[in-house]
């Protein structure tokens, strides 16, 4: 698989517990309960959810962090979270409550330097801009950015603080149209050209989006990574369904789901594992407690070592850099710990930068020593060798992050238990670094992006390496995540 999967991206916008919907970010009406339509569309099969504070401008503060707690329970799908974030802590506390990735606008206009300093923290895969643009003659390009929820001008023009903000660490741009949001009537289509020219990470656009037609003519285009829907899903003018069943083509690849999703798909484990998660300060473990719970586990979020070393399972989550991750191991003295369960042979899960922690060394930022349980490094993935290219796009041209759906490419020595879970399925990846080999590996799988095939799982004795996110990764992830937990335990 040569493609990302283009993504379509149900967009809701809060104010204290409630939906609710503008037009040009105004005239806001009251639409329902964000959380009962954040699970229904994520049964409908929505690829990505994306929640913002309407007004914590207003108030300077975010207020979604119960929200979110109460959707990812039941939604295994990426969820973005934005609004009035201006701190680590801020972003710490809405990952905690089961963010996948924060999108920043006011305070990244009003302090560019923020950008660097979250990237630096939580990795730049993390970090979303989300631009609010509005037509304006006085600027070169024709659009001003807009901050406070579109209500206040900057003077900034749109390609300049695109062209900046790249360079500072951000990890995908978020483009709505102030002048279009809300009216349902068709999209902004000479500023989606004009950024689709000069982005180089994905790019997400929205604004008045409600046609089949103009969601086919946005993907057509290869830097848009994925709509952003919000009141033509809202007011059921458009069904998720539909879009991806009319939308896509030989060009427009998309996660297709003809099967609705429901809980009664996924594998739950025979018996009830202890499992522990490590607690080290790196991102969304939250999403993963709600998975291990689904699944029928004892779950138990902890850095206390004799729990580590007791727990049937440990599992190393993580969102953000390598260095920063190495650093909180080795600050709270959890490094021995990891080390003694894969001598004792005792089951062991990284996931995404749990998983690179697992490597000899990273590259990311700086050279950081990791674990070495795996034997290769982790550099970025613009510096992989290209293997193949069975594609259309310049490998030179490689974007950053590898953000979204894929599939699995290549098995070698591959585990049984797990290998019809892997065939033409879909898992979300989110990652610029990652291992081009893995020379002791009992079992490991690749994926494909832009000719490169970084490794996706590895596995030596009863430690298992996921770079992709398992747990949001819909039910198909939930199934595997289940199978590698009943199995890394046993050695099927």
């Amino acid at each position: 698989m040569s493609y990302l999967q283009k993504r379509i991206i149900s967009r809701l916008d809060i104010k204290g517990s409630r939906l609710i919907k503008g037009i040009r970010f105004e005239g806001l009406r009251v639409l329902g309960n964000p959380s009962d339509k954040a699970i229904n569309y994520y049964k409908e099969g929505i690829d990505e959810i994306f929640y913002s504070d309407a007004v914590a401008s207003l108030y300077s503060r975010n207020s979604l962090d119960d929200l979110l707690r109460k959707t990812c329970q039941s939604v295994f799908v990426p969820v973005t979270a934005g609004g009035a974030i201006k701190s680590i802590e801020d972003v710490y506390l809405l990952l905690k409550a089961g963010a996948d990735k924060i999108a920043i606008n006011t305070h990244a206009v009003k302090k560019p330097d923020l950008i660097t300093t979250l990237a630096n923290r939580f990795g730049e895969q993390c970090i979303v801009l989300s631009i609010q643009a509005r037509r304006s003659l006085k600027m070169n390009s024709g659009w001003e950015v807009m901050i406070e929820a579109g209500r206040e001008r900057t003077g900034i023009d749109l390609q300049f603080w695109i062209e900046k903000s790249q360079k500072l660490g951000i990890g995908e741009i978020f483009l709505t149209s102030v002048d279009q949001d809300g009216t349902n009537k068709g999209p902004d289509k000479e500023l989606i050209n004009m950024a689709n020219k000069i982005v180089l990470k994905p790019l997400i656009v929205g604004g008045g989006i409600s046609s089949l037609n103009s969601i086919r003519e946005i993907l057509m285009m290869e830097s848009v990574s994925g709509v952003a829907i919000g009141s033509a899903l809202h007011r059921d003018k458009l069904k998720i369904d539909q879009i991806k069943e009319e939308t896509k083509s030989d060009h427009i690849k998309l996660r297709y789901n003809k099967i609705k999703l429901n809980h009664s798909q996924f594998t739950k484990s025979v018996i009830s594992k202890e499992v522990a998660i490590i607690d080290y300060g790196m991102g969304n473990q939250q999403s993963l407690v709600n998975a291990l719970n689904l699944l029928g586990h004892k779950v138990t979020l902890t850095s206390k070592k004799d729990q580590l070393k007791n727990s049937e399972v440990v599992i190393l989550p993580g969102v953000g850099s390598f260095p920063a991750g190495i650093r909180e191991l080795k600050n709270r003295d959890l490094k021995e710990v990891i080390l003694e369960r894969h001598l004792q042979k005792r089951a062991l899960i990284g996931i995404c930068l749990g998983m690179q922690l697992l490597f000899e060394d990273s590259s990311e930022f700086e050279l950081s020593k990791g674990l070495g349980i795996f034997k290769g490094n982790i550099k970025s993935l613009d510096k992989h060798k290209v293997i193949s290219n069975d594609y259309k796009l310049n490998p030179e041209l490689i974007k950053l992050p590898h953000m979204g759906w894929n599939e699995l490419a290549n098995t070698f020595g591959i585990k049984k238990y797990i290998e019809s879970d892997l065939k033409n399925n879909f898992f979300y990846f989110v990652h610029s670094y990652g291992a081009q080999e893995v020379k002791n590996a009992d079992f490991y799988v690749t994926t494909s992006y832009f000719g490169r095939e970084p490794i996706a799982i590895c596995g030596l004795e009863n430690t298992i390496g996921f770079q992709f996110h398992p747990e949001r990764s819909g039910e198909v992830g939930l199934n595997l995540l289940s199978k590698t937990i009943d199995n890394v335990i046993l050695d099927k």
